[in-house]
């Protein structure tokens, strides 16, 4: 599953941007928000998420899930997003 970071790379990639304040202001995040994503520090809310899966032109579960697992904060929450994964076929 990718990460934050590697979807905001994939916005970056996409659009042509420079900075991770320009995809923030794409996402109508805060700079202070695409950090924390950058570094791994948060996860994309749903809204974001679902955002985000607008703007790249891909499966809103693929961004949700990933958003799921990347915050989830325990094995057993972390096994059930990994199985719905798989049950999706997006992992």
């Amino acid at each position: 599953m990718k990460t934050s970071a590697a979807y905001l790379d994939a916005i970056r990639d996409k659009y042509a941007l420079k900075s991770d304040s320009q995809a923030a202001a794409l996402l109508g995040v805060t700079r202070a928000s695409a950090s924390r994503f950058r570094n791994g520090d948060d996860s994309f809310s749903d809204t974001n998420a679902a955002k985000i899966a607008e703007l790249l032109e891909c499966d809103p579960l693929e961004v949700l899930i990933s958003a799921h697992l990347q915050r989830a904060k325990d094995e057993r929450t972390r096994a059930l997003w990994e199985s719905l994964a798989r049950r999706v076929g997006i992992m």
